[in-house]
């Protein structure tokens, strides 16, 4: 979420620089098409698939076609009041995936799952320093990615231990 701080020319130097390195990267990229492209590696044997995607994007940090930056699995937030009768109190905070980069990250997974083994998914999400609480889109997007074919989704972001959960196996 801060890969774009210095602006443009930064974010393409440090890709470049990483990649000079020899450092696999992914996620992120001179465009919608480098930020969405795979990594697989393989070891003895085992081939293992590798996406990765961002909620956490200040506006104008994603990746679109001609644009580099992160790719996106953006979200948004509505609020619903508990009580509509009793104005002030707490509202019931729902998300959702945004539905064009949901379909984009299960097209990848479709795409990515006949070539290797083992499919991973890095997913830069959720509620940063709130204990023990992950946003609806969260299951909305970790279902649909271990739906259409990933085995695991890594999330970070937090800043502090979440929950997991095992879904379907």
């Amino acid at each position: 979420n801060h890969a774009m701080d210095y602006g443009v020319a930064a974010f393409l130097d440090t890709l470049e620089n990483i990649k000079t390195q020899g450092i696999a990267l992914i996620g992120a990229g001179k465009d919608l098409e480098e930020a969405r492209k795979p990594l697989i590696i393989e070891k003895k044997g085992t081939k293992v698939g590798f996406l990765a995607y961002n909620t956490i994007l200040p506006k104008g940090y994603e990746a679109q076609p001609g644009k580099p930056g992160c790719a996106p699995l953006r979200a948004w937030t509505s609020y619903q009041p508990i009580e509509d009768y009793q104005p002030g109190t707490p509202c019931r905070i729902l998300t959702f995936a945004n539905q064009e980069d949901l379909e984009a990250m299960k097209q990848d997974i479709n795409k990515l799952r006949p070539l290797v083994d083992i499919l991973i998914v890095s997913m830069h999400w959720g509620l940063h320093h709130v204990p023990a609480t992950l946003a609806m889109y969260q299951f909305e997007a970790g279902h649909a990615a271990i739906d259409v074919g990933a085995d695991l989704i890594l999330g970070h972001h937090a800043h502090i231990l979440k929950p997991i959960e095992v879904y379907k196996g």
